[in-house]
């Protein structure tokens, strides 16, 4: 049986089949590469602190932050006891895995065994609305250099009881992590000369002296009560 001519160049049917792959091979040369979302370099690091996230709002709407800023608790932003203001931090819950940025703009929490305090929207976005509070490793993302402690304008800090002061702020920190586990709760403050005190908040200075005595009975004999910068 004779078999069919093949189809040859000069047939319509080759000529269209030959064109549309070749047309095909353009587009997937010439189209971009889909985008890879690129992971947050700080998810590969450890932990710079890990503890317990708290959340803060209506209450303090509007308030000044420890930096000088007003606080907007609809912003992403928190506070923390040694982290220069301006720094960038992924929380990431321990128990759900969600994760969020924030920025520091504020000091605290004061409160034992507690590393950070979060907006009220990013602790919407971590879950916290209902729990209050959550286990929470924290990453530093970037930390701007010499970032200032206080905005200009802003008010001086209140009365609190000095204990250490260091050039290191791992040592300041350290320190006031230590305190904290012991019941103290400590905050880490940056000096005009650049060194980092080791301070306990209080609320007025009746409490300063109660925390002054609590102190020197720890063994800080040379702690006293300071005000202002």
């Amino acid at each position: 049986m004779k078999q069919p001519p093949l189809a040859s160049p000069a047939q319509p049917g080759f000529s269209s089949a030959v064109a549309a792959a070749a047309f095909a091979a353009l587009l997937l040369i010439a189209a971009p590469a889909a985008p890879v979302a690129a992971q947050p370099a700080a998810r590969a690091q450890a932990p710079y602190e890990t503890g317990l996230a708290s959340w803060y709002g209506v209450p303090f709407h509007g308030r000044l932050t420890a930096s000088g800023e007003r606080y907007d608790m609809e912003a992403m932003t928190a506070a923390h006891k040694t982290l220069p203001f301006g720094s960038l931090v992924l929380v990431r819950c321990v128990d759900t895995g969600l994760s969020v940025e924030v920025r520091i703009n504020d000091r605290g929490p004061f409160v034992a065994g507690r590393i950070i305090d979060l907006s009220a929207a990013a602790g919407r976005a971590l879950g916290l609305e209902s729990r209050g509070l959550a286990r929470v490793e924290l990453r530093v993302i970037s930390r701007p250099p010499g970032a200032p402690q206080a905005a200009a304008g802003a008010p001086p800090p209140g009365p609190r009881v000095q204990l250490a002061s260091y050039a290191s702020e791992r040592r300041a920190a350290e320190l006031a992590a230590a305190l904290g586990g012991g019941g103290l709760s400590a905050a880490v403050e940056r000096s005009a000369s650049g060194h980092y005190r080791v301070v306990l908040p209080a609320r007025d200075r009746a409490h300063a002296a109660e925390l002054l005595a609590a102190a020197r009975a720890r063994g800080f004999a040379d702690a006293f009560v300071k005000e202002g910068e």
